[in-house]
């Protein structure tokens, strides 16, 4: 659908920064913004030239015939406001999370195929460039079969619990062990809590026999943040740090020379171009966010294949509760 004609519901910190900036940068016009405050709303309008703003959702569904619709809501509203959008015949863009467990994900796609209408959640990392070169390398020959996945995701601690951690903070690179290894079967899961201060391990075991270790932290302490993602295989290894550097390693041919006797052992290093032309749009590419948008766009009305949609977000959700179940 080359012009589509999109609503959205929602201007909070998150749409502000990320989602209205990504459809502005890729050229695409906002036909109608709903809030639930009225102030809120014309801002909206104002800030991207929005003709129409409401203050109830349900009266812009029914009055402005869109094809699309982006949400970006409270986590505790978003299943509802998905449900009207379908039940309107519009296709949805939802920010993650979609539901607060598998139960309510599979609401979502039962009525998402029974409206013939698309659902993208907002897992952007899946478009991340640093992500998708992971994936480009272990799925190459030289990298050999996989045997294992290791995470290390903290931050500063902004939740109650680690159920809350894990779906607020870390659902991302939960759907990530997915987009690597696929389906998980076993779980085993640790907890330690300590005053503002929470720190989870698990051990995973994916269908096809891959290992997965997980490390969390959610404290003052972590104030800065880590991101790294490591996969080993048969033949290689690659790892990231954060959304800008990646690093991997094949085995080449041996030589007669022992490796020890040489410098021959070599690790590629690939790092994001930093240049003041970027702007503010690199970071929305970087993270994901023009991808995925992008992508959605595209794939109302073309035979493009499913990313990230209803089906998947419910796998995703009960991979969520297998780790809350784990603790």
């Amino acid at each position: 659908m080359d012009n589509p004609k999109i609503g959205f519901i929602g201007y909070g910190r998150h749409a502000k920064a990320n989602l209205y900036p990504s459809l502005q940068h890729l050229g695409y016009k906002i036909s109608a913004v709903a809030t639930t405050h009225e102030e809120s709303a014309r801002q909206a309008g104002s800030d991207y030239s929005i003709p129409k703003n409401y203050t109830d959702h349900l009266e812009m569904l029914k009055n402005e015939g869109l094809n699309v619709v982006f949400i970006c809501a409270k986590p505790e509203q978003q299943v509802q406001l998905v449900k009207d959008s379908l039940n309107a015949g519009v296709n949805v863009f939802v920010e993650k999370n979609l539901g607060f467990n598998e139960i309510e994900a599979e609401e979502i796609r039962i009525l998402s195929e029974k409206m013939s209408k698309k659902v993208m959640v907002g897992f952007m990392k899946r478009f991340a460039p640093i992500y998708l070169k992971l994936q480009e390398i272990v799925k190459g020959e030289k990298f050999g079969k996989v045997v294992s996945l290791s995470q290390i995701f903290t931050s500063r601690n902004f939740v109650n619990n680690s159920k809350e951690y894990l779906l607020f903070g870390v659902i991302h690179f939960v759907d990530l062990i997915r987009f690597y290894v696929g389906e998980i079967v076993e779980v085993k899961g640790f907890e330690t809590v300590n005053g503002d201060t929470l720190s989870l391990s698990f051990s995973l075991l994916s269908e096809s026999g891959i290992t997965v270790s997980l490390y969390f932290s959610a404290s003052p302490s972590w104030s800065s943040g880590v991101q790294e993602i490591t996969i080993t295989g048969s033949n290689g290894y690659a790892r990231t740090d954060g959304i800008s550097n990646l690093r991997y390693h094949y085995n080449e041919i041996k030589s007669e020379i022992p490796g020890w006797q040489t410098v021959a052992e070599k690790e590629i290093q690939l790092n994001t171009m930093l240049t003041t032309g970027g702007g503010g749009v690199q970071n929305l590419y970087l993270n994901g966010f023009i991808g995925e948008i992008d992508y959605f766009l595209k794939s109302i009305g073309k035979n493009l294949g499913s990313i990230n949609d209803a089906a998947e977000n419910v796998k995703t959700m009960r991979l969520y509760d297998m780790l809350v179940i784990s603790l």
